[in-house]
């Protein structure tokens, strides 16, 4: 539950960052399809780029977002794994349940009740207009475009659906082809479908105003592309704009349906009579791309990976009885499981992880051993949270990957290197000074040969490990000679 709090926290903020800056370069031009399709794909972007994680572009490094982080972490916000909802036990450092729950769970549970109430609401709008729409109808009609028409004998403001609409006898008779016109409108250009994904997204961020002012200016666009169909078809903009005028006292009926009525009428007009913009104004949509970058980069986790997911389900509540399981995760720099033990069996991580869940559940203690060739400072953070002395003992190191640096002389003193199997390439005395300078206090084997008797390189190269603390170095010189 909390997991979804947060995708809908992110969800929000995408939104608004998409969206507030189009209020001001684009939505306010008469470029009707245009802007519904950015309205649009604003919506459906705030839907998934929240589940994308790109970790080369990830902001963790940050010592302004480490901070944070830690912050929310102590505060009870599961900040560190994305696809795990955070469980503490009693006699661990932040108490039992029974004593403390943390604020975020209740406000998740807020969370959850909210967007419960709005969907039933929409829900229950649906069918209501479902029954209006088939009840007290006087007589329906088949258009050759596979609409039906719906004439009810009571005064109900005109609206569409899906591929209905519904239109009182009264203005059937007074208005007939402009208000069909105006919902055909509506019905050909798929707008129902418009809102439905729009109300998707307002469950999911019923708490963000934002998400309602989208709402506002979608169904702004609507009315203005439904006008514009009915101007088209040869109807004149100023009998047309009387009758915007006279049916504007009309009220909405459902949130949900395309209304005749919707009450924009001096926006209405003034957009028909408005001159449409040049199509360079659309090359402002542009703005999108850096915010989609910005939204992208504070979303990415370098450590969200196979590796972590395996970890989260490791971390998870297990009670005091029963045996003490032990497992092994190696995890490589990319970083992902490269081995994976449990009680000393080597294992498939998919099968070990699913074992390992099993067991956990049953009850059993476990000791977790996880060693990374990098350093993943949110993922020990967060063990150090929730392991304990009893329960769960998990056992974190880092030990970096043995470099393996091949140093060649030829018999004209040129140098030749590589790093671990690459192609040997020419480089200075000073530049491969530098490379050793880059794997200080680093494992590494340095293989060094030369095509004649070298004693001043090897006294070279063994100052310069020294010099770098190369403690681990297995040293070893190839006379090709």
């Amino acid at each position: 539950m909390s997991q979804l709090l947060i995708y809908a926290i992110k969800s929000a903020i995408l939104l608004t960052l998409l969206f507030v800056p189009g209020i001001f370069l684009i939505f306010r031009e008469k470029m009707f399809r245009f802007n519904r399709l950015t309205l649009l794909t604003i919506l459906l972007l705030s839907l998934v780029l929240p589940l994308c994680n790109f970790s080369y572009i990830s902001m963790d490094n940050v010592p302004a977002v480490q901070t944070l982080e830690r912050g929310l972490l102590e505060m009870g916000v599961p900040v560190e794994m994305p696809d795990t909802t955070l469980t503490f036990e009693k006699d661990s450092p932040r108490g039992g349940l029974e004593g403390v729950i943390s604020w975020f769970y209740l406000v998740s549970i807020l969370y959850a009740i909210g967007a419960l109430t709005v969907l039933g609401i929409r829900l229950r709008e649906v069918l209501s207009m479902g029954r209006i729409i088939r009840r007290g109808s006087i007589w329906t009609k088949d258009d050759t475009d596979g609409i039906r028409i719906y004439c009810h004998a009571e005064n109900v403001a005109p609206f569409s659906w899906l591929r209905s609409i519904v239109i009182s006898e009264k203005d059937f008779t007074e208005n007939g082809r402009e208000i069909i016109l105006h919902e055909k409108a509506h019905i050909l250009c798929r707008h129902s479908l418009d809102i439905i994904l729009l109300t998707l997204v307002e469950t999911i961020q019923w708490w963000n105003p934002f998400v309602y002012l989208l709402g506002i200016h979608l169904r702004d666009v609507h009315e203005y592309e439904a006008d514009d169909y009915v101007l088209r078809e040869g109807i004149s903009a100023h009998s047309y704009s009387q009758l915007i005028i006279k049916k504007a006292v009309g009220a909405s009926t459902y949130t949900f349906a395309n209304n005749f009525n919707h009450s924009l009428t001096k926006k209405r007009i003034s957009m028909m009579l408005k001159t449409k913009p040049h199509r360079s104004r659309r090359s402002r949509v542009l703005y999108l791309l850096p915010m989609i970058a910005l939204a992208l980069s504070a979303f990415a986790t370098s450590e969200f990976s196979k590796a972590s997911s395996v970890i989260e389900d490791v971390v998870q509540k297990p009670t005091p009885d029963g045996e003490r399981i032990v497992i092994d995760c190696y995890i490589n720099s990319k970083p992902e499981i490269t081995k994976f033990t449990y009680n000393g069996k080597e294992m498939d991580p998919v099968e070990g992880e699913k074992i390992l869940k099993g067991r956990l559940r049953e009850g059993e203690k476990a000791t977790v051993n996880i060693t990374t060739e990098i350093s993943m400072p949110k993922i020990e953070r967060y063990l150090e949270s929730i392991s304990n002395d009893d329960k769960l003992i998990i056992n974190y190191k880092v030990v970096p990957k043995e470099k393996n640096v091949d140093v060649h002389v030829d018999a004209d003193g040129k140098i030749y290197s590589n790093v671990d199997g690459g192609e040997m390439e020419p480089i200075s005395p000073a530049d491969l000074m530098e490379k050793f300078s880059k794997l200080k206090d680093n494992p590494a084997i340095i293989n060094l040969s030369s095509d004649k008797e070298m004693g001043h390189m090897e006294h070279v190269v063994k100052e310069a490990c020294r010099q770098n603390n190369l403690l681990k170095l297995n040293y070893s010189v190839v006379n090709r000679k």
